[in-house]
Formats: C-alpha cells, sequence, structure tokens
C-alpha cells in the first residue's frame, strides 16, 4: 500500500462495514454505500502503487477523503446503535445523507483525477435502486409486525413509561404529507394497538415533540448551565437548538413547574423572541426545542466590531418590553441570551430558565453558581448570573422583577459596549456585600460613537 493515509482510509471501512452487518433497515443502501467507497480506496491503491498518482500532490485529497471515511462511520454507526422506529422516522434525512456522501464521493474522484474509472451518476443510479429495494422489503415488515403484536413490542421496545412518548410520536407522523400508504397504515395500526395495550390516551398538543423526532448527537453538546446541557440538532429537517433541562445531579424540573413554562412560551410570538418550536416532558430527558442560531451578541459583535451596539440594544428592548407586557420577567439576562440571526436582528432566548433552574435546585448559572451571606448571616443561595443580577435578587429580597429585568439590560449595555463582563474584577467572596451594601457598579465607559442607528 503506497500512501499512509491509505492505511487509516482502509481501517475506517472496515469499521464502516462491520456497522454496515448489524443494520437490518436500509442495508441495501448502506452496503452498496461501502462498497462505492470500497471501490474508491482500491481504485486509488492501485493508481498510487503504479505511480499514476503522486502521494505529495494529493495530500488535500487524501485529508478530505479520511475526514468522509469518518463522516460515513459515524452516520452508520448511529443507524446501527438506532432503534427500528427512530430509523424509520428518520427516513427522509437519512436519504439525504446518503446522497450527500455519495456528491462526496464523486467530489474525491474528481480530486484525484479519476473519473473514468468511478462514474458518481452510475452510483446514484444504484443508489436508486437500492432504496427501492429497502423500501420494498421495509413495507413486507411492516406488514408482519401489523399481524404480530409480540414482535411489535419487541421490536419498537415498547414499555409503560414510553408508551405516551410514543403514542406522541406516531400522531404527529400521521399529520405529515410525506408518509406513504404503508407507513401511515402501520403507524395508524400500532397507535390504536398502544391505547388498548396500554389503556392510554393522548391529546397531542401543537408544542409536543417526543424523543424519538429529534436527532442529536448527546456526546458534542454546544452549551452547558445550571438548567442543564445544550445540543445542536435536527428536527422535522430543520437545524436546531435541544436543550436538556436535567442538570449534572440529574434533577429535572418538576412536571408541574415544567408544564407552566410551556404554556409560557408556546404563546409568545415576537420578532426579538427566539421562537419556541416545542418541548418534551415524556421521559427522564425534558428538553426544549428552538431554532438554531449561530451566535450571541457578544461572539457576534467580536466576529464584527464595527457593527452599531445600539441596534442590538434596540432589539433586546423591543423584546424586553414586549415579554414584560406580557407580565413576563426575562429573570437571566445577559450577552449570551441574546442571539443574532442571519439577518443581523437580536432575539431574547432563555427567560424562564431561571425559573426551572430554581425549581430543580441547580446551584449554576453558565458563569457559576455561589454562596454569600446576608446581611443578617444566614446563608444564601443565588440562582442566577450574578454579575447581571440586581441587588435585590443577589441578597434574596425579591424574585426577578421588571426592575431587576432593567438592570440586567443595564449591565448588558455595559457588556457590548466594553466586551467585559460587568464587575469582573471584584473578589468572587466580597461580590454580594460590594455590590448590594457598597453599591459598587461598573465604572462608566469611554464615550463610544458609532453610525446612526437606521433601522
Amino acid at each position: 500500500m503506497a500512501v499512509d493515509a491509505l492505511i487509516t482510509a482502509f481501517k475506517v471501512l472496515r469499521w464502516i462495514h462491520d456497522s454496515v452487518q448489524s443494520i437490518k433497515t436500509s442495508r441495501t443502501q448502506l452496503e452498496l454505500l461501502y462498497t462505492c467507497a470500497e471501490k474508491l480506496l482500491t481504485t486509488l491503491d492501485t493508481e498510487f502503487t503504479e505511480s499514476r498518482l503522486v502521494p505529495q500532490q494529493c495530500s488535500k485529497a487524501l485529508e478530505d477523503l479520511v475526514t468522509l471515511l469518518h463522516d460515513i462511520h459515524r452516520f452508520v454507526k448511529a443507524e446501527e446503535d438506532s432503534g427500528f422506529l427512530k430509523i424509520l422516522l428518520q427516513k427522509d434525512g437519512r436519504l439525504s445523507k446518503i446522497e450527500a456522501f455519495y456528491r462526496r464521493i464523486g467530489m474525491s474522484v474528481a480530486a484525484f483525477q479519476i473519473p473514468t474509472l468511478l462514474n458518481i451518476q452510475t452510483m446514484l443510479a444504484e443508489s436508486k435502486q437500492a432504496q427501492a429495494q429497502d423500501t420494498k422489503d421495509l413495507h413486507t415488515y411492516l406488514s408482519v409486525l401489523e399481524t404480530n403484536s409480540t414482535e411489535l413490542l419487541r421490536r419498537l421496545e415498547i414499555n409503560q413509561n414510553n408508551t405516551i412518548a410514543m403514542m406522541v410520536c406516531l400522531q404527529n407522523q400521521l399529520k405529515k404529507r410525506n408518509v406513504d400508504r404503508e407507513e401511515q397504515e402501520f403507524y395508524t395500526h400500532t397507535l390504536e394497538y398502544l391505547g388498548s395495550w396500554s389503556g392510554k390516551q393522548v391529546e397531542v398538543k401543537r408544542w409536543m415533540i417526543a424523543p424519538l423526532e429529534v436527532e442529536y448527537d448527546d456526546s458534542e453538546e454546544i452549551g452547558a448551565g445550571g438548567f442543564g446541557k445544550v445540543f445542536r440538532g435536527t428536527w422535522n429537517g430543520t437545524e436546531v437548538v435541544i436543550k436538556v433541562l436535567r442538570n449534572e445531579a440529574g434533577v429535572k424540573p418538576s412536571p408541574a413547574a415544567f408544564q407552566t413554562e410551556i404554556d409560557i412560551w408556546s404563546e409568545l410570538r415576537h420578532p426579538n423572541i427566539v421562537q419556541f418550536l416545542g418541548a418534551n416532558k415524556f421521559d427522564d430527558k425534558p428538553f426544549i426545542v428552538m431554532p438554531y442560531l449561530p451566535y450571541n451578541a457578544k461572539d457576534f459583535l467580536a466576529k464584527q466590531p464595527t457593527f452599531e451596539r445600539l441596534s442590538i440594544l434596540r432589539d433586546i428592548s423591543l423584546g424586553l418590553q414586549y415579554l414584560h407586557s406580557q407580565s413576563i420577567c426575562h429573570g437571566d439576562l445577559k450577552g449570551i441570551n441574546v442571539l443574532v440571526d442571519n439577518s443581523e436582528r437580536a432575539l431574547l432566548c432563555d427567560f424562564g430558565l431561571a425559573r426551572l433552574r430554581a425549581d430543580t435546585t441547580a446551584r449554576t448559572s453558565i458563569a457559576l453558581t455561589s454562596k454569600a451571606r446576608t446581611s443578617t448571616g444566614d446563608a444564601l443561595q443565588i440562582h442566577g448570573s450574578r454579575y447581571w443580577m440586581a441587588p435585590e435578587l443577589l441578597d434574596g429580597r425579591s424574585p426577578p422583577t421588571r426592575s431587576s429585568d432593567v438592570y440586567a439590560f443595564g449591565m448588558v449595555v455595559y457588556e457590548l459596549y466594553t466586551g467585559e463582563i460587568p464587575l469582573f474584577w471584584v473578589p468572587y467572596n466580597d461580590f454580594v456585600n460590594l455590590v448590594v451594601h457598597h453599591e459598587r457598579r461598573p465604572e462608566r465607559p469611554k464615550y463610544h460613537k458609532g453610525p446612526a442607528n437606521t433601522r
């Protein structure tokens, strides 16, 4: 074997093969994908061995090829680890990913300049045939499950703890237009059977999202805090953020507290408020789903330092004004809880999480948790982001109010203009005493003159 990178590539290819052999659903398509990758590697090995390709001239193409194979392996490994119903629900997403892999294989063929040896159009045509065969096999198996309740329970891994979530999931699927007749019959049969088997019925609300309906890698979090962890994932083919509301101790919000926040979030509509897409409360990992936005205000300004801060602050104030008009206090306003979309519009997020954080007795926010002493010497637990918190919140005199939100807004003004956390220099153990009793506040930053706001 002429190139070290090909040794790695063939190693990853073996991993792909092993995972594919363990998969039942979409087996024909995945075997074909493996075969195409194998043909590419075998062809490259021959080309390098016979010196028609020179390793030094192909280093970038080889690096990209190894990355592609790792991505394919992660994909088939996820398929191997997924339950039958989740695989069925993610059918469209899986087809899109497989097609994208073929196109990347085609790009690799072009990068190595061997198009006469491997034809991407032939690969895509064969993939369509494999897809048709897998669909036929799936429909046959669905018919078997409809006539064998024991196998249905086993294959779907149904138990008393996940029945409601599964019924919600099935009802949501039946509302979709891209479900073929055989799948629709299977979903209808399974839904009726689950109702009879469990004795349970569920009225599906607009906000309900079952765990099987979202896809994310729980080993790749993009954020964390006292409320739990944040993941980037997909739902209904849309890129989303999934916030799992369970802290490091495994404590989750009480059902009543979570439902209260859901009822609030689901009614909010404003251009400067991040849209609430839905939530799961059906298992021990409750989560909320929101659109994915790439930047918070702090990161956005770091990327575009000349952008007019006043424009972002205007959007924040409009979003905050709307929340207050709905008798809602944000409770945790700070730069990273302001997101910026592709049109450079700022939107508030994470309002209400402060209440859930307190409900789960979490001891941290995204920054830190602190223990302080009140003026009477009693131990005080601070829930929230201390650097943005009004004095009355720090010493426990008050729950979040409109006034405390306005104070936090002032801290955000300081943060966005200076790029610094307000009062970051105050010693940790002295923070509450200096802010509450000595009224220590950030110093006014130097005058900042930017372009006039035209929005």
